[in-house]
């Protein structure tokens, strides 16, 4: 009995022997990396630029050969590129110069509006009022009147929230007015301008399409009879994609 304690106890020490040089192997190439991109800023600069200028062509490269492929199948690589394109200035600009900027222009015009501010609030207001109304009159309501039943509901629906409230004064009204003009805008977007159509039944399809990406990644995992367990093996997996990728988005 003891010598099988012995024995036992004589493994675990060669074990974790075993572990600690592995653990100072790992180590000393970590700290070794480290010493290497760390150590001098320089360097450390220069890496850096000559990694993304790296990952800038091989973009570019990508996106060319895409294109020359089928601009129909790149126009989304293309859209994502003009997007991230424009932030990056936009950062790079408000970085560089943007207290420039802030104090050149817009300091100087906010004196200016500053003391006309109350009276330019409420004239914007008004006149925001009066193109809703005409555009719901020469719009909708000319041709076809029974359509503005569906803005009273709207009105009812919001008077009655106002009126259950448990503090009416406390209501911020600039949100819920901004919340349905943004609303009315995107409708007129979507259903009045033919171009505003086209451009959103794209973007769905696109969603539609980034969301297959987890059907096929179902099909690969779970076999063709996912589709049996349309909750468990479709919606599940979409879900738990769609929240890694924003994960990814928020990190970087």
């Amino acid at each position: 009995m003891n010598n099988d304690v012995a024995a036992a106890t004589s493994k675990d020490l060669v074990l974790k022997t075993q572990v600690s040089k592995y653990e100072a192997i790992v180590g000393g190439v970590q700290q070794g990396v480290h010493n290497f991109f760390y150590g001098n800023t320089k360097r450390t600069s220069v890496l850096k630029w000559f990694f993304v200028a790296v990952l800038c062509v091989g973009w570019v490269t990508y996106l060319g050969f895409a294109n020359a492929y089928s601009v129909t199948t790149a126009l989304p690589l293309d859209i994502i590129t003009g997007i991230v394109i424009f932030c990056i200035g936009y950062y790079l600009i408000k970085k560089n110069y943007g207290v420039a900027v802030w104090k050149c222009c817009l300091t100087s015009c906010g004196a200016a509006c500053s003391k006309a501010s109350r009276f330019l609030k409420w004239l914007f207001y008004l006149l925001v009022l009066v193109a809703i109304g005409l555009m719901l009159y020469f719009l909708v309501g000319r041709d076809r009147p029974k359509n503005l039943i569906s803005a009273g509901g709207t009105v009812t629906i919001v008077l009655l929230c106002f009126l259950t409230s448990t503090n009416p004064a406390k209501v911020k009204w600039r949100p819920v007015l901004w919340g349905l003009g943004i609303q009315l805008v995107f409708g007129l977007i979507v259903l009045r301008w033919n171009y505003g159509f086209i451009a959103f039944s794209w973007l769905a399809n696109q969603i539609t399409v980034f969301l297959e990406y987890a059907n096929a990644g179902s099909a690969f995992v779970f076999g063709p009879l996912y589709c049996n367990y349309p909750f468990v093996f479709q919606a599940i997996p979409q879900a738990i994609f769609f929240s890694a990728c924003i994960s990814i988005l928020y990190h970087v």
